[in-house]
């Protein structure tokens, strides 16, 4: 019966992390979507960028790994000099401008 006992209280305290990840999750999505929004703001305002041309550069980001699915998806290389992660098709590592491999 303690075996029982055991793993009801293990996956209670898992389920409850699981909630506490998800709620750190939409909080940092939040987060973006603030950032996403004050920067395009001061693009808009301050440039006389368009919603079209945003959303030009946005397929064609979207592109960029072969497929049309709105994700930044693809491989991902380790920069050899900061150790951050990037995009395959970078050729220059975007945090620190050292190149990358190919």
């Amino acid at each position: 019966m303690s075996q029982i006992f055991s793993a009801r209280h293990g996956l209670e305290r898992t389920q409850e992390a699981v909630v506490e990840v998800r709620k750190d999750l939409y909080r940092e999505i939040d987060r973006l979507l603030l950032i996403n929004e004050a920067l395009w703001s001061i693009v808009s305002e301050r440039l006389g960028v368009g919603e079209t041309e945003l959303s030009a550069r946005i397929h064609a980001i979207d592109l960029r790994d072969g497929r049309l699915d709105g994700r930044v998806d693809g491989a991902r290389v380790v920069c050899a000099s900061c150790g951050k992660m990037n995009l395959r098709f970078h050729q220059q590592c975007i945090f620190c401008a050292a190149d990358l491999p190919t």
